[in-house]
């Protein structure tokens, strides 16, 4: 009995030391929630107050209303997570509830004698005793406490429910969309309604799994819609600048664009040309780059290789003597015959040196 106990006792207080820490994190977790909230408010209430009237924001149909349902939507998801801690804590302290009332049930049975076998031995145990009878029951929750949490519960378990068939039929729908625009492949693009970023992701998913490409274009929180192409027609540069920048691409917008480009491209085309008339006027016609004997003039010179090759005449003397003078005369035989008589000799001086006298 004695054992049973003090296994009861390690897991009680384990079970204590969890739900602290666990409470402490939440605490924190709803802080950091409570702040986002007051800033979302903060910008709802900004939003609102703003005068988007004579501005180029006032072309928006209900700007307003829609970055504040926007935001709304974030206050809600934060007051959820706050209502998920709150549920959790309220699991961990039933169940510490639970563990402290078998304890006190199951230590009306032992013997607290100090020669006992929980107590003997044990220098912090004999006040066990005195700790567990000065320990307040813990409270205890009322039928209505216990039915509205319960309702809460069942609420909160029929959200989810609803988010995971919301989120299923989101999903059927945007295979359809995908799976049609494949299979027709006449249209450009298929461009999706402003979105969450996880619906977003839903989309890629499937575009990902269709082998289809995704880009995402706008505001992140404000107006960020997702937009599939063909791998093999993707957009062009004029249509992802259009878009970034916040326009909306169609066929009269590629029209307008292409024209610019032409214009742009003819324009160039005419700057070059004025530039190297102007150049060729001024004797200064622009150097091709393979030809380096033009681009590398102002360094080697307008003469090179075989036109600048010169014919090497000898010196006729150095200072005062004539150069006939400082040529050597002899056949190779005659040289290497001197060189070996200057070893001879100079092998017999060596010989004469060692010689004692």
């Amino acid at each position: 009995m004695e054992v049973k106990i003090q296994k009861q006792i390690i897991d009680y207080f384990s079970h204590f030391e969890e739900f602290y820490n666990t409470t402490r994190t939440s605490l924190k977790d709803c802080q950091n929630y409570a702040a986002a909230i007051n800033k979302l408010i903060k910008r709802c209430s900004n939003i609102k107050q703003a005068e988007i009237i004579g501005s180029p924001l006032e072309e928006f149909t209900d700007l307003q209303s829609k970055l504040c349902a926007i935001i709304l939507n974030l206050i809600s998801e934060e007051v959820q997570d706050i209502k998920t801690k709150l549920s959790t804590l309220e699991e961990l302290f039933e169940k510490l509830c639970h563990k402290n009332n078998i304890l006190r049930e199951n230590c009306k049975e032992v013997n607290w004698d100090e020669k006992s076998a929980l107590v003997k031995g044990t220098p912090l145990q004999p006040a066990l005793k005195q700790t567990l009878d000065s320990m307040q029951k813990p409270p205890t929750a009322s039928e209505a406490q216990k039915n509205a949490m319960k309702k809460q519960k069942e609420a909160l378990e029929r959200k989810h429910r609803e988010e995971r068939n919301i989120i299923n039929k989101f999903r059927k729908r945007v295979e359809d969309k995908i799976i049609n625009f494949v299979k027709d492949g006449t249209k450009p693009n298929l461009q999706f309604e402003p979105m969450e970023q996880m619906y977003r992701s839903i989309i890629r998913d499937i575009a990902e799994t269709a082998g289809v490409q995704v880009i995402s274009f706008g505001q992140e929180g404000v107006d960020r819609y997702s937009v599939v192409y063909l791998k093999e027609k993707g957009p062009s540069e004029d249509e992802i600048a259009v878009r970034r920048a916040g326009g909306m691409w169609d066929d009269e917008k590629a029209s307008e664009m292409a024209k610019k480009r032409f214009e742009m491209v003819k324009q160039a085309a005419l700057d070059t040309e004025e530039d190297k008339n102007r150049k060729r006027k001024r004797g200064k016609e622009e150097l091709s780059g393979t030809y380096y004997k033009q681009k590398y003039a102002h360094l080697i010179g307008q003469e090179a290789a075989i036109d600048a090759a010169q014919k090497t005449n000898v010196n006729k003397s150095y200072g005062e003597v004539p150069s006939e003078n400082k040529k050597d005369q002899r056949s190779i035989e005659q040289t290497m015959a001197d060189i070996k008589a200057k070893k001879m000799k100079k092998a017999e001086n060596a010989g004469n040196d060692e010689i004692p006298t």
